[in-house]
């Protein structure tokens, strides 16, 4: 919840920063999906009936992942308590699928093809988040693990308590989310086939989250020593590999790089929780652990980059 959340009072209303980050990304994401859009009448009118369906489309699907994740919200479930969103609890991918679900809708009452509104909304995807993930800093969640080296100590990546000093996961993730907009920028720049922008949106960011879903030690959403939304990175991943290496296949490509991209995701995945609990539950050093999870997740982007690239220029 979000008793230590921080507050502004304006004209004796109570407002939560957190809320202002969120209606910030919220703003420029829409602007920049509207500015993409309207060079296109047709786009342009799907842009326009997405706004209101992925605003309240996300924060439904934000507050329902949450509700029925959360053990504590479990506990107290109700239609009232579920509507009292003044209360905090949200999850970042439950808004993420809520805006997908919106753009879709979008795109069907509009009779044209979702993949080109994806694309096009991709890059605002991830300023909403980069805006979100600052304004968990006033909030009580974003914390990481203990810092490792006296190299980070008393500085903007870190914060201080009693017990000790904690990494600023939540500005890393938004430095994360801002770098892979402008990246997202810079790809669309060439003519890409439908639907390719948003699949490499996804697949950047399902792969950066997993790491720093690791780094996270706030028990969101958690259960046993792994989170539900670092499960859900880890899928967001692995699903777009799985269709880039199913398309390679069925074109008729060669046979071999499909089925070690097919083969391999399973593999990485045994790894990648046996680094998990090394981390968690053993004295191994920590700062490699997290080199070697890197270069891991590095296999996946590669791969997945390599399968699409033969059809991914229009």
């Amino acid at each position: 919840m979000f008793e230590d959340a921080a507050t502004l009072t304006v004209w004796r209303q109570t407002i939560y920063i957190y809320g202002l980050f969120i209606a910030l990304g919220l703003i420029a994401g829409a602007v920049l999906l509207l500015w993409r859009a309207r060079k296109q009448p047709q786009t342009m009118d799907a842009a326009l009936l997405a706004l209101p369906l992925v605003t309240v489309m996300g924060l439904a699907g934000a507050r329902l992942l949450f509700a029925v994740s959360d053990s504590t919200f479990r506990g107290v479930f109700s239609l009232s308590n579920l509507m009292a969103f003044h209360t905090g609890g949200y999850a970042m991918y439950g808004a993420l699928l809520g805006m997908a679900l919106g753009l879709w809708i979008a795109a069907r009452l509009t009779r044209q093809m979702a993949a080109p509104l994806f694309d096009l909304a991709a890059p605002s995807w991830m300023l909403f988040v980069g805006f979100a993930r600052l304004g968990e800093g006033y909030t009580a969640i974003g914390t990481g693990r203990p810092v490792l080296t006296d190299a980070l100590r008393n500085t903007v990546l870190t914060v201080q308590d009693e017990y000790g000093d904690y990494l600023r996961t939540y500005a890393l993730e938004a430095v994360v989310a801002f770098a892979l907009f402008i990246a997202l920028l810079i790809w669309m720049r060439k003519p890409r086939r439908a639907g390719y922008t948003a699949l490499i949106g996804a697949l950047w960011y399902g792969v950066t989250q997993t790491l720093m879903e690791s780094l996270r030690n706030d028990r969101h959403l958690d259960f046993a020593f792994v989170g539900l939304q670092h499960v859900l990175s880890a899928v967001l991943f692995g699903a777009v590999l799985i269709f880039a290496a199913v398309r390679w296949l069925r074109a008729g490509r060669p046979r071999p790089l499909g089925i070690v991209a097919l083969v391999s995701l399973p593999i990485l995945v045994v790894a990648v929780i046996a680094l998990e609990f090394a981390i968690d539950r053993t004295d191994w050093n920590k700062l490699l652990c997290y080199v070697v999870y890197a270069v891991l997740l590095c296999w996946p982007l590669y791969i997945t980059h390599k399968l699409l690239a033969f059809e991914e220029v229009v």
